[in-house]
């Protein structure tokens, strides 16, 4: 209704279910009252706002990717029935999104052990890499500081930073813990260039 529309132009925060829904309630006033919500096909795995592009990026267990907008008419707020949906693995094998990160002008995708850097506003997949191997590996993080993007896996105590412009390894760090005394502590051992 009208008074629902007037909100999704506010601020607003968005909650994904296993059962594929994507509710959005307002985040200002009524934060009890669904504004909005839309169907999705699979399980709702990540949730991330893009500020540089004003989207709000839905990631899926079945690898697919929804793309939310606003309006041409701000006023209106978000756009939940003209969605674009980018499916990043093959339909026999789903991998799940896990991870959904801005990197400078891209965004880079975690699913399954693979990592997909999209670019926006024209979606368009610019690289796909297999970043882990095995059926039970999935990029859990990755976070972009400065020139590089340190990523982390299920089931690896590797952190690894690769280079944001051409995803080439900078270094892999090995936390290792040592007892002493009654203190724990963390130090790392540096691999690679």
């Amino acid at each position: 209704n009208d008074a629902e529309n007037l909100l999704l132009h506010k601020p607003t925060f968005w909650l994904g279910t296993q059962s594929g829904f994507v509710a959005i309630h307002s985040a200002v006033q009524q934060s009890d009252t669904l504004l909005s919500r839309v169907r999705l096909k699979d399980s709702i795995l990540e949730i991330r706002y893009v500020a540089r592009h004003n989207v709000v990026m839905v990631g899926c267990a079945d690898s697919s990717v929804a793309i939310f907008s606003k309006h041409k008419d701000r006023s209106l707020g978000w756009n939940m029935d003209n969605y674009k949906l980018v499916m990043l693995g093959k339909a026999m094998t789903p991998l799940p999104v896990s991870v959904i990160t801005p990197v400078k002008e891209n965004i880079w995708i975690g699913y399954g052990g693979n990592i997909a850097v999209l670019s926006l506003p024209n979606i368009h997949i610019k690289e796909n890499h297999m970043f882990a191997e095995g059926d039970r590996a999935l990029v859990t993080h990755m976070v972009s500081l400065g020139s590089g993007v340190w990523i982390a896996c299920r089931f690896s105590s590797v952190l690894t930073l690769l280079d944001s412009n051409t995803m080439q390894l900078y270094n892999k760090v090995l936390p290792s813990k040592i007892k002493v005394s009654q203190w724990d502590f963390f130090c790392f051992e540096f691999e690679g260039r």
